[in-house]
């Protein structure tokens, strides 16, 4: 356990340098927000409204943040791991697009499990994975339909959603790289 000192002195040290800050995170969920309404296959008045699925917890303010920029349709939260999806109430089986919002892809595994998920509960519905980081990992078991930025798999992120083991960061509207050298 850190003492109060050395929290404050690698707050000072490790978010003084964000590699996104809060800008470059409007700028680029408003990208990503564009490229998904700009899609020509969708006619957004005509079709049932998407399912908008957001990944806990790290993906929580990214998934705020975009959703505020998309056509209506229905929202819920998910967890990385073993909860099945939750039919919202009054969607018919109609449902014909699924998008799922994560912050970052790292091996693939947690979107690749959501969309297996989703597909047994809607298996006509075409599903986009979205994030906005995206790390340079090789062998990727998925990679998103829509994302921002490529990062380097061996460092650890954290701000805007994501935060350190002493829970500093996450409510950053940057993103920091804590571990490793980016001198």
């Amino acid at each position: 356990m850190l003492d109060k000192t050395s929290i404050k002195m690698l707050y000072t040290e490790y978010y003084s340098k964000p590699i996104m800050d809060t800008m470059n995170i409007d700028l680029a969920v408003g990208n990503i927000a564009w490229e998904i309404t700009d899609l020509s296959d969708i006619d957004w008045r005509s079709e049932s409204p998407p399912l908008y699925v957001g990944v806990l917890n790290g993906g929580m303010t990214f998934f705020s943040d975009i959703t505020k920029f998309l056509p209506s349709g229905y929202c819920q939260y998910v967890g990385r791991e073993g909860e099945e999806p939750k039919i919202p109430m009054h969607y018919s089986e109609e449902v014909k697009r699924i998008f799922i919002f994560d912050l970052i892809c790292d091996t693939g595994s947690t979107l690749s499990n959501l969309v297996k998920k989703y597909q047994n509960c809607y298996p006509n519905a075409l599903i986009h994975t979205v994030c906005l980081l995206v790390t340079d990992r090789p062998n990727k078991v998925l990679q998103p339909n829509y994302c921002h930025n490529m990062v380097q798999h061996e460092f650890k992120y954290k701000g805007y959603g994501l935060c350190d083991e002493e829970g500093i960061g996450a409510n950053e509207h940057r993103i920091f790289c804590i571990e490793g050298s980016m001198k």
